[in-house]
């Protein structure tokens, strides 16, 4: 009696559930078969969550700045953790012993701690010559690359190679970290027009919020804006 009481409560509790995530209507003759998918919905649902990670919505850029902030004031989770640990793994490595391709791992482990991962395939980054027409050194261009119906699908990222060869460890971090901000923004607010309207105080307190983030020894936020 008592056995059949729990499994008649269990079935109240968990079918519904199992309906709605399935996508099927629960029936009368799929009343046997209840308990495997009971068995394996913390399971599907795990997976569910990693699949269906959302992209980035679009918003206004003052929303996008909000957003960033307020993800960032989050606790670190796994994924995050161990990103974190290996950029400051690689920030620890002398300025002599880099090169432009050994930035290519860091600049996925930042958009993991920074940006929970929604960059990592939809910005594009180059190391290229540019010549100086001013007397800054431009160290780092972000433009749309790609623009679908819906906006903009892809943002290129073009370092300056004569910076890189210039510039202190440090700064190179800074521009680096500085342009995929203005990708983020390019690609939550869908930008279209040089990215250079994105700086303003609400870029510098994103700029803050993505140092103390990353907590590298070092690394201050004039490196970055």
């Amino acid at each position: 009696m008592c056995g059949d009481f729990l499994f008649g409560t269990l079935m109240c509790c968990c079918l519904p559930c199992i309906s709605k995530r399935g996508g099927h209507h629960a029936t009368i003759q799929d009343h046997e078969e209840a308990p495997q998918p009971v068995k394996l919905q913390p399971k599907s649902r795990a997976n569910a969550t990693v699949i269906d990670k959302p992209l980035l919505r679009r918003v206004s850029a003052k929303q996008a700045h909000r957003n960033l902030i307020a993800n960032l004031s989050q606790p670190a989770n796994g994924k995050q953790t161990a990103a974190l640990f290996r950029l400051r793994m690689a920030f620890a490595t002398m300025k002599d012993d880099l090169r432009p391709e050994f930035f290519a791992p860091v600049v996925r482990d930042l958009d993991m701690v920074l940006f929970d991962g929604r960059l990592s395939n939809r910005i594009l980054i180059d190391w290229t010559e540019m010549p100086s027409t001013s007397p800054r050194m431009v160290r780092g261009v972000s433009s749309p690359h790609r623009i679908s119906r819906s906006g903009i699908a892809k943002v290129r990222i073009r370092l300056n190679k004569a910076a890189f060869a210039s510039d202190s460890k440090e700064e190179v971090w800074g521009t680096i970290v500085h342009e995929i901000l203005h990708a983020y923004l390019d690609l939550a607010s869908n930008w279209s027009i040089l990215t250079v309207r994105h700086h303003g105080p609400q870029f510098e307190e994103s700029c803050k919020a993505l140092v103390e983030r990353l907590a590298l020894d070092g690394f201050e936020l004039r490196h970055v804006v």
